[in-house]
């Protein structure tokens, strides 16, 4: 039996990336994983998301937690690439205080 990727869409992810992810607590971890996997495989991700317009730009967020959010936009929709601007406290990720 062999295993079919349903993903559509993958991911460009920043730099700080894993040490973002790493200061979630565990279980927006694994929130994050399932939130991730769900815009890989719709063909419309954005519809996860809420329009965001911030300090760093425009951008959608989808909610891991009561606190913490993962902001997201398309970098290409022919090559379906999907942007991951941050994760983490809403903050954060909004450029709030």
């Amino acid at each position: 039996m062999s295993h079919k990727n349903k993903n559509i869409w993958q991911f460009q992810k920043p730099k700080d990336f894993t040490k973002q992810v790493l200061a979630l607590p565990k279980p927006v971890r694994h929130n994050l994983t399932r939130a991730m996997t769900l815009l890989a495989e719709c063909p419309i991700p954005l519809i996860y998301g809420e329009k965001k317009i911030t300090k760093y730009g425009v951008f959608y967020a989808m909610q891991l937690s009561s606190s913490h959010r993962l902001a997201f936009d398309i970098l290409d929709n022919e090559k379906k690439i999907l942007r991951i601007i941050r994760v983490g406290d809403h903050r954060f990720v909004y450029g709030k205080d």
